[in-house]
């Protein structure tokens, strides 16, 4: 497989890691977010 082509490989998976991550921050705030409204 040319360099090029793992290179960019490479690089999508950790533009998806990042993509991923953010949701899933995203995620946990929003539930976290909802939790601390229950309580009150």
């Amino acid at each position: 497989m040319p360099f090029n082509l793992k290179a960019i490989k490479c690089i999508l998976k950790l533009v998806n890691f990042q993509v991923c991550a953010h949701a899933c921050i995203a995620k946990a705030r929003n539930s976290y977010k909802a939790r601390n409204l229950k309580m009150l």
